[in-house]
């Protein structure tokens, strides 16, 4: 790979055995497996599920934390009378 070729530098995945392949390459170097515009999209996927998953996570922190704050009682000194 010539680092001075900037499509060199974009790499796929290959989805059995992760070797990193090229995209120049219709099959994977390591384990022959071909590879298709299916297979070189499932780690994107993964990636974007990943990052959608942990957004959720965290909104429901925030909302957990925000109904707990409601919830709390306030102490509020009574005078006698």
């Amino acid at each position: 790979m010539d680092p001075k070729d900037p499509s060199s530098l974009e790499t796929d995945i290959c989805g059995r055995c992760g070797q990193l392949v090229t995209p120049k390459n219709n099959r994977c170097p390591r384990c022959g497996s071909p590879m298709t515009m299916r297979s070189r999209r499932w780690p994107i996927l993964f990636g974007i599920a990943g990052v959608l998953a942990l957004l959720f996570v965290i909104f429901l922190m925030v909302k957990v934390v925000e109904n707990d704050e409601d919830d709390s009682p306030t102490t509020t000194e009574q005078t006698p009378q």
